[in-house]
């Protein structure tokens, strides 16, 4: 087994033939290779990481890793590199072999410590998480809350022998908007800043929304970004990022979802990740209620940053959610 750690740019296309093939049949995707190629280059360093690990003899690409660079502003030293990981996959054939992860990712860490990436972050699923803490010494930050307001209730539910009964859950569900709108125009709290917070410029947002399957409203002073996906028959609205003169706000989030309850009709409408200000129109999910547990973790990529290991254990110094990953 041969690790190579490359960048975007540096990845021969006959390896992206390899590489698309098995992301697609990992994912159940079909992407082209275009598209897995632009993406990875719409960073703010131009490019990513990616770990390959091929096969001795045969010297196929048996796994994959890719690392996703973000800045991010350190309210105590400035700027700093962290990188998503995502897009991982080893071959059905070689699964059974369950350190072949743990040695790509140790050569990611390696190398991007190298470039000035202090830590990696990631959002998993519940077999991904525990094999994260076991052989990585992935470190907790906490599980992503769920906040929603179910429009269509019964389409939710997926009742639909009774789905008449919608016109009363989306009645009460606009009643309910009305009253924030109302409050709105006599508080308008903003959003607590945390230590750790995305590098927010256009560059940034030209780069994360560029894609036609984000769409972007801009009403005067405030500007949203949303995305519209149809999950098992349920037209869900996954709200990624709303402000006001650059800030998030309550009344740049309740005009937001009644922009969205107006043109899009949802079924319902899913923000993830805290909410980190005072409102009363989205309901917290509870645990066992969410679709899937979505633990936050991080790995620093060297002893080298060791300084950072308690402050980045703490969740009250992050803002995160679907502006700093998507999974949709």
């Amino acid at each position: 087994m041969r690790i190579e750690v490359l960048k975007t740019h540096e990845i021969d296309k006959i390896y992206w033939l390899e590489i698309i093939s098995e992301f697609n049949r990992a994912f159940n995707t079909n992407k082209e290779i275009e598209e897995l190629v632009a993406f990875y280059n719409c960073t703010p360093l131009g490019y990513s990481y990616h770990a390959l690990v091929f096969e001795d003899q045969a010297n196929r690409i048996i796994g994959y890793n890719a690392l996703y660079p973000y800045v991010y502003l350190d309210k105590q030293d400035e700027e700093i590199l962290v990188g998503v990981s995502g897009g991982t996959f080893v071959i059905p054939e070689f699964r059974k072999e369950i350190f072949i992860f743990a040695d790509m990712v140790k050569a990611l860490w390696e190398f991007i410590s190298k470039e000035g990436i202090i830590a990696t972050i990631g959002v998993s699923n519940e077999n991904s998480y525990q094999y994260a803490r076991q052989f990585l010494d992935a470190r907790l930050i906490s599980y992503l809350p769920y906040y929603a307001l179910p429009v269509r209730v019964f389409n939710v539910l997926k009742l639909r022998k009774v789905s008449f009964l919608n016109y009363f859950s989306r009645a009460l569900s606009y009643i309910l908007l009305l009253f924030n709108l109302l409050l709105s125009f006599f508080m308008n709290s903003l959003e607590k800043q945390s230590r750790f917070e995305l590098k927010l410029d256009g560059d940034f947002y030209l780069k994360r929304f560029g894609s036609n399957n984000y769409k972007v409203i801009c009403v005067k002073n405030i500007r949203t970004y949303y995305r519209t996906v149809l999950e098992k028959g349920v037209r869900t609205i996954y709200l990624f990022d709303f402000r006001e003169n650059r800030e998030r706000s309550y009344k740049a989030f309740v005009r937001s979802v009644r922009y969205i309850f107006i043109k899009e009709k949802p079924d319902i409408i899913i923000f993830i990740g805290k909410l980190r200000i005072k409102q009363y129109l989205l309901i917290k999910v509870p645990c066992r209620f969410e679709p899937q547990r979505l633990p936050l973790t991080f790995n620093l990529t060297s002893p080298v940053f060791d300084k950072y290991l308690e402050s980045m254990s703490d969740p009250n110094n992050w803002n995160f959610g679907l502006m700093n990953f998507d999974v949709r």
